[in-house]
Formats: structure tokens, sequence, C-alpha cells
């Protein structure tokens, strides 16, 4: 901006010119300013969704990534881990177990119950004449019972809770491998856009580069008036949107690495 300032004092270039760079410069400064309040709501949320207290002064650390790109392993290998890993399949291995024990304790209905039952007790009454302790004696009473009940019918009652007993069971199984199906598609997903994005990070930083040299080109040729302030512009938001693809795809590769450590049960870092 200043350089071009000092070439519209010094009658290189025209008026126009000049409003076409403070007209751009406005606008950088407009998209600045709205990329900064977008990022601010953005942690905002970030802060909601960590459920942290409003006086909590919470900041995201600024971290400065390596060009390397981190192998991606295979996908198959990724879901083996993360089945071994990952509490997501897990779960219905526990509820089988569960609902196992049920069946058995189910089954347990057609097998007949023995009961055995034992008292003891004794009395006193006013209306007699013997003495509050000997009527206690006397009155002592002990008894003893045996109870046994054979299930002949409620067969079919039993037939039926054994049966939706074993239903549950089966039903879990099933819930195991759409979980299962699920796990895969994620793990997938990730997988390919992983190798998407290196595909794209290494084409986007060629492009990347070659605009940067490029406008870096440009801005000479502009200091001698080798070019005018449009052709200036151009050449410079040609860069900027080849930065912007570049970094996309560099943070979205990282992105989807992690996510594919995550699955293994690998610890996290921003390398």
């Amino acid at each position: 901006m200043k350089l071009t300032q000092t070439k519209f004092k010094n009658g290189a270039i025209s008026k126009l010119d000049l409003a076409d760079v403070e007209t751009q410069d406005a606008q950088n400064q407009y998209t600045v300013v709205n990329s900064e309040n977008l990022y601010n709501q953005q942690v905002l949320k970030l802060k909601q969704l960590l459920e942290l207290d409003p006086s909590v002064d919470f900041q995201i650390e600024k971290i400065k990534l390596t060009d390397l790109m981190e192998s991606i392993p295979d996908k198959q290998q990724v879901f083996a881990q993360a089945i071994e890993n990952l509490p997501d399949l897990k779960i219905y291995d526990s509820q089988n177990e569960i609902l196992a024990k049920a069946l058995e304790i189910t089954k347990a209905g057609y097998k007949p119950t023995l009961s055995a039952t034992a008292g003891l007790n004794t009395g006193y009454t006013s209306t007699q004449d013997y003495s509050y302790f000997n009527q206690f004696k006397n009155n002592f009473n002990k008894s003893v019972g045996l109870s046994l009940n054979v299930p002949i019918f409620s067969k079919k009652q039993n037939d039926t809770n054994v049966k939706l007993a074993q239903i549950d069971i089966e039903q879990n199984k099933l819930d195991k491998i759409s979980a299962s199906k699920t796990l895969y598609s994620s793990i997938e997903t990730a997988w390919q856009n992983a190798i998407a994005n290196q595909a794209q990070q290494k084409s986007s930083k060629v492009a990347r580069d070659n605009a940067k040299l490029a406008y870096d080109l440009a801005s000479k040729k502009y200091e001698f008036g080798g070019l005018t302030t449009t052709e200036l512009a151009v050449s410079r938001n040609t860069y900027l949107t080849n930065e912007q693809t570049y970094l996309q795809s560099k943070y979205m590769s990282v992105l989807y690495t992690q996510l594919l450590n995550f699955y293994q049960g690998k610890t996290l870092t921003a390398n």
C-alpha cells in the first residue's frame, strides 16, 4: 500500500489505480476481521462443548506443522486394531455374556424346585392358671416342612421365556454386526480422506510454491513499473488462493491421519 501511494505521488500511477488498491486493501482488512470473528465463534463453541466455566480463559495452542506426511496404514490393519482397542464392539461381547447368563437362569424354570421350611413358636394367655414361664414352656412347638414344585403346567411359559432369551442373544449378535459395519465404514472413509488429502497436499504445495514465485516476480516488476496494480492484484490473489488450498489439504491430511491413529489406540500427536 505504501509503495502504491509513493508511486501515485510520483505520478507513476493514476488516481484510478490508487483507488483500486485502496479498495482491495479495505476488503482485505474486512476479510481479516471477519475471519477473526469466525475463529472466535468456533473457539467459543468448542469451549461450550467442553462445558468449561465461563470464567476460564480458553485458548487454542498454535502449533507449527511440518511438511512431512505421516505414512498411512492399511485400512484392514486399522480395523483389526480398532476392534481390539475401542469399546464400540466390546460392549456387545459383554452384553452377550449377560444374556447368556440370563438364558441359563431362564432354563432353570424347567427344573423342579425343592424348598424346606422350619419354624418355632410358643404363646401365653392370661385365661389359663399356668404361670408365664410354664405356658411358654408347655406351648412351645416346632415344625419342619418340605415343598416340591414340579413345573408340569408351566412348560409353555418356560418355552416362551427361553425363546425370548434366545432372541435377545441373536439380536445382540445382529447389533454387533451392524456396529461392526458402521465402524468399518467410518474407518474406510477416514482412510480414503487421508489418502486424498495427502495427494492434494503434494500437488497443492507445488502450485503454491509456483504461485509464490510468480507473485514475488510480479511484485518486483510492479516496483519498476512493469505491471499495473490490477495485474499485481491478480497475481497476489492467485498466490493466496493456492496458499489457502495447500493449508486446507495439509490440515485435513493431519486430521484424518490422527483419526486413523485414534482408531488404532495410538497417542494423538501434532507434529
